[in-house]
């Protein structure tokens, strides 16, 4: 099964439908009006061709009709086709990293701190992941704890608490094309238009850095996976 890479379900990129806990059975049937006599129809064999008509071979109906008939029986649901695409472009949406108001005006401090491409630990605690660069001050905190107890010891939003420094970046997700930006005020991943510079205040070139760690939106798809394999677990205690 291919790895999820979207918090989305039953399309390219994102979750499948949990196919072995439920079954589908269709039924078809021919109808003729306005007489109103009918006769069933055999579902189509999967893996054929989608104007095959095998299956109708026996029912000797006009060669036109029965094309129709296999076209429509495999054609996929223009109501589901379009509820799909709906769903998917809600969570798109509703996933759109918004540009921060904090970002154009961010108050940085000119503290000398210079910031290494790599090698990153959390100043308060032992951690070297999951870390967040607080884009005022430059101080790198691990970020919050997961409902799984992964992820950090909440150095970062308690740095935010104490100080109202409002944008950090998270380290490992920067690459010329941006990073991962997080608004504390806002609560909310956000878009720093600014980001290049505000991280040359403390000596990254953005032109020279790497993703080497997941971003927030893999991490989520990751838990929701191992949640999916927890309850599927739970299925069969």
């Amino acid at each position: 099964q291919e790895h999820p890479t979207k918090l989305a379900i039953g399309i390219s990129g994102g979750f499948d439908f949990p196919q072995d806990m439920y079954t589908v059975t269709e039924h078809w049937s021919l109808v003729r009006l306005p007489q109103g006599d009918s006769c069933d129809i055999p579902n189509p064999e999967p893996g054929l061709a989608q104007d095959d008509i095998s299956h109708l071979r026996f029912l000797e109906l006009p060669n036109r009709l029965a094309m129709s008939i296999a076209l429509i029986q495999r054609a996929e649901s223009a109501l589901l086709a379009e509820e799909r695409a709906s769903a998917v472009k809600a969570w798109e949406d509703d996933n759109i990293c918004l540009i921060s108001s904090y970002a154009m005006n961010l108050v940085q401090i000119d503290n000398s701190v210079r910031i290494p491409p790599s090698g990153w630990k959390c100043a308060r605690c032992d951690l070297r992941d999951n870390l967040w660069m607080n884009l005022t001050d430059g101080t790198i905190l691990c970020g919050r704890k997961f409902w799984d107890g992964s992820g950090g010891n909440n150095h970062a939003v308690e740095h935010y608490e104490k100080t109202k420094y409002p944008l950090a970046v998270k380290l490992g997700t920067i690459t010329p094309k941006g990073g991962e930006v997080y608004s504390y005020p806002e609560d909310s991943m956000v878009t720093d238009p600014k980001l290049a510079e505000h991280l040359a205040h403390f000596g990254i070139d953005i032109m020279l850095m790497q993703k080497t760690e997941k971003t927030m939106a893999e991490l989520e798809v990751d838990a929701n996976e191992r949640l999916g394999e927890w309850l599927t677990l739970q299925n069969l205690i």
